[in-house]
């Protein structure tokens, strides 16, 4: 999967867990983080936008278009339609969604790592900061008692854990 749609689908996720102080007041931690998160994924957008090729800016644009459309509706509907339990049970399958989403865009390259035997897609410090990126939030998740933090972090944890032993069975065969 090129470089393109993986930060989409990160920029997607990070949007939804900035929304989290207005489902409830105890995630401050996790929207600093996020905020942070869609700071860094904006400045690599319009890196990208600026200096990509002409034909993928127009593609990035219109998929930056729609998540921040769907963000924006999701925004509405949750602030002034939801309130209290039924909001947190929509931002949080909407955040396990789009979290699952993000820890499975590497199954394709994974595909193509198995097909060519080769890990040249498939860079080893991506698959790393998955990896991590899953075991310390599925901790925190398990710390804080939260199933719409494990859910999704458990299964990018296993996911991320492929990732890996995918990467030390080609590495091994030396073909890199």
């Amino acid at each position: 999967m090129p470089m393109s749609k993986l930060m989409e689908k990160r920029r997607g996720r990070e949007m939804v867990k900035v929304w989290t102080p207005f489902v409830s007041s105890d995630n401050l931690l996790i929207s600093i983080i996020s905020g942070i998160g869609v700071v860094i994924e904006f400045t690599y957008v319009s890196i990208f936008i600026t200096y990509g090729p002409k034909k993928e800016r127009a593609k990035i644009i219109g998929l930056c278009a729609l998540a921040l459309i769907l963000f924006i509706t999701f925004a509405f509907v949750s602030l002034f339609a939801l309130h209290g339990k039924t909001r947190k049970l929509l931002c949080g399958i909407t955040l396990d969604i789009s979290s699952t989403i993000m820890y499975a865009s590497p199954l394709s390259v994974m595909m193509s790592v198995i097909k060519m035997k080769s890990v040249e897609f498939m860079p080893f410090s991506l698959s790393l900061f998955t990896f991590l990126c899953g075991i310390f939030w599925l901790t925190y998740g398990l710390l804080s008692r939260d199933l719409f933090l494990i859910v999704p972090n458990g299964l990018g944890t296993g996911l991320g854990t492929a990732q890996l032993i995918l990467y030390a069975m080609t590495a091994r065969t030396g073909v890199i």
